[in-house]
Parts: C-alpha cells; structure tokens; sequence
C-alpha cells in the first residue's frame, strides 16, 4: 500500500456474460464478452497475457439484439470469436458487425448482418470465414481481403452451430429451428 507500483493478481471479464471461445494455438485460447474485452489467455502460465477493446462504436442493436445484463451498448459486447488463418482476431459484436482486428495493429468491420452473430467458423484451410446471425443467415466471406463471397439463406430460424468439413468444401448448420443443413 505504500508503494506506487502495482501488481495484477487476477484477470477476467468483469460485466455480463461470456460469450466467445477460440483456440489460438497449442497454448493459448481467447474469450469475449458483454465487457468490450478479447482477453487472450497463456493456459500453461495460468494468466492473460493480452487485452483489448471490440469496439469504441456505441450503436445500439440493428434488430433485436441478444439479451445482456450489461449496461454498454450493443456495438460493444461481443458474442462470437474467431482466429483467422494470419493470426488475425475476429470479433462479432452485439449489434451485427465483424471486426477483424490483424495482428499488425489495423482492424477492418464487415457490416452484413441485420441482426446479432451467434457463432462464426473459419475453414480448415483458412480461405473462407462462415458468420451465422439471427436473421437466418450464414454469410461467407474470403480471408484474403474479408469481401462477402456468398450468402445462404435456407434456415427459418436463428443460426446456432456451423462447422466445417475436412476439405473445406462442405459446412454443416443448424438454427433454432432445429434444422440441420449442409451447404
């Protein structure tokens, strides 16, 4: 108490929920949540070894939107989290949008969805990002340059899960309505 310095005991999401899980690498995964923060955690030293903000935007929800007990707007509490094929960390906020923070400090929104993101999915061979959203949509955009590249809109509820086949080719979803669609 009679110093100045200060020493971290503890790190963690501190207001509303948790939403997002990612698996960096072998040691390392990230989490998001309601807070505006992607934490990104070192699981053998046991700590977070990096932090950020999702977004300094303060919009509220396009549509509906996720229920939080938070107090921050939309544009900031994030609900999905993904790892690019370069590193790259990508966030879906609350309101819709995507923001792909690179590693070399840029960041980039894709603005597509009408309504939150639940779940996004990168593909096993880093081409494409598949993003599901509760306006009954999965949209596909190349990693390259993060354009849309496609859209499906077969599912009559909210999409829930989506993963990708080995090869890349196929992408399995289901929505609320308990539907299971290959693509």
């Amino acid at each position: 108490m009679d110093s100045e310095e200060k020493k971290s005991i503890m790190d963690s999401h501190n207001d509303g929920e948790v939403w997002g899980l990612a698996n960096k690498d072998d040691n390392c995964i990230i989490t998001s949540g309601d807070d505006n923060q992607v934490l990104i955690w070192d699981h053998e030293a046991r700590k977070c070894v990096k932090k950020f903000g999702v977004s300094s935007r303060s919009a509220k929800a396009k549509k509906g939107g996720a229920s939080s007990i938070t107090t921050k707007p939309a544009s900031q509490c994030a609900r999905a989290v993904a790892v690019g094929p370069n590193g790259e960390t990508i966030v879906a906020a609350n309101d819709g949008v995507v923001h792909v923070h690179m590693t070399d400090g840029s960041s980039k929104k894709l603005e597509e969805a009408a309504e939150w993101i639940e779940v996004m999915s990168v593909s096993p061979c880093g081409k494409y990002l598949a993003v599901g959203s509760h306006d009954n949509k999965i949209r596909i955009y190349d990693t390259t340059a993060y354009n849309c590249c496609g859209t499906g809109a077969k599912h009559s509820s909210a999409i829930q899960t989506m993963d990708w086949s080995e090869d890349s080719k196929w992408l399995r979803s289901t929505c609320q309505a308990y539907e299971l669609l290959f693509w």
